[in-house]
This record gives structure tokens, C-alpha cells and sequence, in this order.
């Protein structure tokens, strides 16, 4: 629930700015001689639009989500603390860490099918017992959880050997535009004040699969503020519609790595028909999808999409690996070189880092890593400290040039 909180507060923020743009605009109405103020609402209403558009994109986009945690550990529900129960917990929670590590639910669920039989305990490092909020119950009413911390050097080995993908834990961030098409209310936007009971029941419940979904498979996401801006920018129709541009246009002020947009309706026979559109690296996709009205349509969606995404972020370890020229300037003291260092250790596409050479403020490392370059550019960029000097990457040569900077 951490994303919707975030969301909420998002909306204050600008609900407080709005307050100061009418303040601004009131004392600018009285300064300015009737003359004047008469010519500037002949300009118009779209001129109006534009102005307001320009001053709220001065604010400033939304900030970057932090590096993922508990990657390697997960909580389950299970009937009772009686050793059956504990190993039935344990093997669903490493599949579900898994799924989380690689960012692809078919995949591994697949390698665990034909793999040989797997002794989950065995990369068990700590196990608890705990209540489970009546929210996270399963189907059954358990309200008794399990919780499994696996050996992170025990689960890559594995990850490696069932020759799995990895997702990094600095992940991405996507953005959710959620539509529904409503035979008496019409398009309304999901996550938005609609004033009718029903309305924001449907909404609340489906905005918290997401959340718990995207919890579990550890992937960051926000949904939009619907402040004045997006209801300038992005009118519920143009995102009905699949308007692949002005979604783009809209979505930039969020700073994510890629947007979402899912728009549903449920036909006469009550069966729930829809589509999903999103865009992370390259062009946008669309999947039309359709589901029975009695199913759970939502969580089985979810993964689907959610395998798709990961992909353009996940790679595949490779047996021989890479060796990489990485050259950063801005490097002024020895304090700088040592973060430089971890947070480079810290990325999972590098096996090792040795000092190639120092020039003044500039270093230059040969970093061994197992995905390739294109996949250690996107990993250091979205680190926060490197600075790309912006020039297309070379996907078949082995250097790479950044700016450091220290936060």
C-alpha cells in the first residue's frame, strides 16, 4: 500500500501548488490595468490552456523510485506450523522469489515443471511464523503466514543452473492509466474522486491487486495525480481511444521508465473485454484481451503484463563473459572513487571491477560483466550517480562514458 499512500501525498502536493497558481494569477489580475486584462481573455481558452500547461510543467517531475529490497524472501500463506505445512510454504515461496528475481512467472514455472526434483529447503537461511493481514488471507481463510529468507549466493547458483533471466533490483518504474467504461457512469479513470459508492469500491479494490501484485513481483510503480494538468493533457477519452501521444506527452512530467494504460468494459453477458497498452524502450504494444465474467481476470493480467515489461529490463547470464571499458570523469577525491566503486559493485550485471586507469578526475575501469553493454548503460543510468553524455550506444564495442555524480 506504499504506492497508493505515495500517490495521495503526490496529489496534496499539488493540490497546494494549484491553491498558489490561482494566488499568482489574483494578484496578477489586479496589477494589471483593465485594458490588458480584457485583451488576455481575448485570447481565448486554448491559449489559456497553454499557459497553464507551461506553468505546471515548470514544477518539475515526480522523483525515482529507490532500489528494490526483500528480493529474496517472501511471505505465504499456510494452514498450520506442522512440518507439511512448512515445506508446502517453503517450496510456494521460492517460487514466488523466483518469479520476483526474474521478472518471468512462465518461465519459471516451466523450469520448475522439468527441472529435476528440487529440495526448497535447501536454500532456506531463515524461516518465521507470523499473523497475516486479513487482506493478504488466501482463498482458504489462513490467516497464518510463512515467512522464508533464502540464501541470495544459493538462489543465483539456481537461477543460473535452471538458466533463468535476471531482473536487476534497481528496477524500473512504470505508470498506470486505468480506464473503465461504465454502461451508467461512462469513462472514468480509476484511482480518480468519482463521488458514487460503487464506483470507488470497484476502483479501491482492483487499485489493491495491483498493489499487492506489484509488491509481490517487486516491481515500482505510480499511478497518475489527476491534477489539473492530466485533465488538460490526457482527457479520459484520448486514453479510451489508445492516443499513443498525448499518453506519452502526459506521462513524461512522472519521470517513468515506461507507462501503462488498460482500458476494460464488461459486455452484456457480463464477460469483461479489454486491452492493455504499454511502452518501456520501443514502440508501444497493444493486447486485446477478454475474460469470463466469474474469473479473476485481474491477477492473471497482471503476471502477463508484468512478464512483458520485465523483459526489455532482464538479461539472460551468460557463460562467457563480458569485459568492458568503462571510462568516468568527475572523480575529484578518493572518498568519490570508493562510492563510485560500490555502487557499481552493487549492480547485477557485474561480476568484477579492476582500476584500468586515472587521469586527474578521470578513471577508467574494466568491468567484467554477464549481460551486455547496453544492459550495463541502462543498469549505471538508472543508479542515479552516472551521468550519460547522451550519444547513441554501441552495442557491438566494449566502452562506455559517464559523468559522476555523487548525491
Amino acid at each position: 500500500m506504499q504506492n497508493l499512500i505515495l500517490t495521495r501525498l503526490i496529489k496534496w502536493r499539488y493540490f497546494l501548488l494549484l491553491i498558489s497558481i490561482k494566488v499568482i494569477f489574483f494578484q496578477v489580475h489586479r496589477l494589471l490595468a483593465k485594458s490588458c486584462y480584457t485583451a488576455i481573455i481575448d485570447v481565448g481558452a486554448p491559449m489559456i490552456q497553454r499557459i497553464l500547461l507551461v506553468i505546471l510543467f515548470m514544477v518539475g517531475a515526480v522523483g525515482d523510485a529507490d532500489e528494490v529490497e526483500n528480493l529474496y524472501q517472501s511471505v505465504v500463506a499456510v494452514d498450520d506450523q506442522s512440518a507439511p505445512s512448512r515445506m508446502q510454504g517453503i517450496e510456494i515461496a521460492l517460487e514466488k522469489v523466483l518469479v520476483k528475481l526474474t521478472g518471468n512467472q512462465k518461465m519459471v514455472l516451466s523450469s520448475l515443471l522439468t527441472s529435476d526434483v528440487l529440495d526448497a529447503a535447501a536454500y532456506v537461511d531463515a524461516l518465521s511464523f507470523q499473523d497475516l493481514p486479513i487482506s493478504t488471507s488466501d482463498l482458504k481463510g489462513n490467516s497464518l503466514g510463512l515467512r522464508v529468507e533464502f540464501s541470495k549466493s544459493a538462489v543465483d547458483r539456481l537461477i543460473r543452473s535452471l538458466q533463468l533471466p535476471v531482473l536487476p533490483a534497481n528496477r524500473p518504474t512504470f505508470l498506470f492509466w486505468i480506464v473503465k467504461d461504465d454502461p451508467v457512469l461512462g469513462r472514468r479513470y480509476l484511482g480518480q474522486e468519482m463521488g458514487d459508492a460503487s464506483a470507488e469500491s470497484l476502483s479501491d479494490n482492483m487499485l489493491a491487486k495491483l498493489d499487492d501484485l506489484m509488491v509481490e513481483r517487486g516491481i515500482p510503480y505510480l499511478l497518475p495525480t489527476f491534477d489539473l494538468e492530466d485533465q488538460l493533457v490526457l482527457p479520459v477519452d484520448a486514453t479510451w481511444n489508445l492516443n499513443r501521444q498525448r499518453i506519452d506527452f502526459a506521462s513524461r512530467r512522472y519521470n517513468a521508465d515506461g507507462w501503462v494504460v488498460l482500458r476494460f468494459y464488461s459486455d452484456s453477458a457480463g464477460d469483461v473485454r479489454g486491452t492493455w497498452m504499454h511502452q518501456t524502450q520501443g514502440p508501444s504494444v497493444s493486447v486485446d484481451f477478454s475474460a469470463a465474467a466469474d474469473v479473476d481476470w485481474v491477477t492473471g493480467e497482471l503476471h502477463q503484463l508484468i512478464d512483458r515489461l520485465a523483459s526489455s529490463f532482464s538479461y539472460l547470464p551468460q557463460a562467457v563473459e563480458n569485459l568492458i571499458v568503462v571510462e568516468i570523469s568527475g572523480v575529484t577525491s578518493l572518498n568519490n572513487y570508493r562510492q563510485l566503486l560500490k555502487q557499481i559493485e552493487k549492480l547485477e550485471v557485474v561480476n568484477s571491477v579492476d582500476l584500468f586507469s586515472v587521469r586527474g578526475p578521470d578513471v577508467s575501469l574494466a568491468i567484467s560483466v554477464e549481460g551486455g553493454i547496453e544492459l550495463l548503460h541502462q543498469a549505471m543510468i538508472r543508479s542515479g550517480f552516472f551521468q550519460s553524455p547522451g550519444e547513441q550506444i554501441d552495442a557491438g564495442g566494449n566502452n562506455l562514458y559517464f559523468h559522476w555524480t555523487p548525491q
